[in-house]
């Protein structure tokens, strides 16, 4: 999973005029995909845009596998405080 603030990216502007989004997630953060936790380091260097690296779904923590739905259906949750932006998970 990929997440940037609306620092760079704008959901009203149509794609192809979008510059390329750094990688950014929110300070504080818990990810959750079909109600499990999903332990990933989210955090960079502090203040720089794009150091985060993205978050691999399919790891709950610790090398085990989650559990992804066969369907293609799979709910992922994000949850995120104390910032004054906006964040979008792409």
């Amino acid at each position: 999973m990929f997440c940037t603030s609306e620092d760079y990216y704008t959901p009203n502007r149509p794609t192809a005029a979008q510059p390329v989004a750094p990688i950014d997630f929110p300070a504080v953060c818990e990810i959750k995909i079909n109600g499990h936790a999903v332990t990933a380091n989210t955090k960079g260097i502090k203040k720089q845009a794009g150091t985060a690296p993205p978050v691999d779904l399919g790891k709950a923590g610790a090398g085990q596998a989650l559990q992804l739905n066969g369907t293609g259906l799979n709910k992922v949750d994000i949850t995120y405080l104390n910032t004054d932006k906006v964040h979008a998970r792409l």
